[in-house]
């Protein structure tokens, strides 16, 4: 498996492209991606990741792997569904890249909001 410094780099190559155009592709400044390809040991955000993966076109789930992150061979149901609803509702990826920036004690007050919101819709 690569590390998501050669990754990159092996990407770049393949395209020809400059740290420049990948830039300008991802929205991530040039700085960034030179850290990220000059120095293994720094890891993305998850915004980062996200950027990666639409502007060079690969999984995402390969972008974390490259990182170092295990992400789990035989996904479960529930994987599964997740993936569906990121591929069916656009606003779920947003949502869940900045579900990722909170702290647990704010993702925690989303959540109880969120099933607040779902119960008095459903009532209603």
């Amino acid at each position: 498996m690569l590390g998501l410094s050669s990754l990159l780099s092996q990407e770049l190559a393949s395209r020809n492209w400059s740290l420049r155009e990948l830039a300008t592709r991802s929205g991530i400044a040039v700085s960034t991606l030179s850290n990220l390809i000059n120095k293994p040991d720094v890891m993305p955000d998850l915004r980062t990741l996200n950027a990666l993966s639409i502007s060079l076109n690969l999984p995402f789930r390969q972008l974390v792997e490259a990182c170092g992150i295990p992400v789990d061979a035989h996904p479960t149901d529930e994987d599964a569904t997740i993936q569906v609803l990121i591929a069916a509702v656009p606003e779920v990826r947003m949502f869940l890249n900045l579900l990722g920036q909170l702290s647990p004690d704010d993702r925690a007050a989303i959540l109880s909001h969120l099933r607040w919101k779902v119960e008095t819709s459903t009532n209603a």
